[in-house]
């Protein structure tokens, strides 16, 4: 069975992942800065190595706030959303 504490991560990881990227999607990127740091800090506490490395990225690429983002940072969203699709997949059991 799966542990709860498991499951709400997940969920966690995975309710932060479509913020960020709707904030995207909406051309909002001081919000997708606000929403890429909370989701690296939460897929490390919960040992998500490959999410937190992924959001790490999404992070840098997007850049401090007032700044132009780096090239890339919409792949590196993409990427980030798929590592916790995959960080989730236990879910569907």
């Amino acid at each position: 069975m799966i542990e709860d504490d498991a499951v709400l991560d997940a969920a966690d990881l995975l309710l932060d992942a479509v913020a960020l990227s709707e904030a995207l999607l909406d051309g909002d990127l001081s919000e997708a800065r606000f929403r890429a740091r909370p989701l690296a800090t939460k897929a490390s506490a919960a040992g998500y190595a490959e999410v937190h490395a992924a959001a790490v990225q999404v992070v840098d690429l997007l850049g401090l706030p007032g700044h132009r983002p780096q090239a890339g940072y919409a792949a590196a969203v993409v990427t980030s959303s798929a590592t916790v699709e995959q960080a989730a997949a236990f879910l569907r059991g």
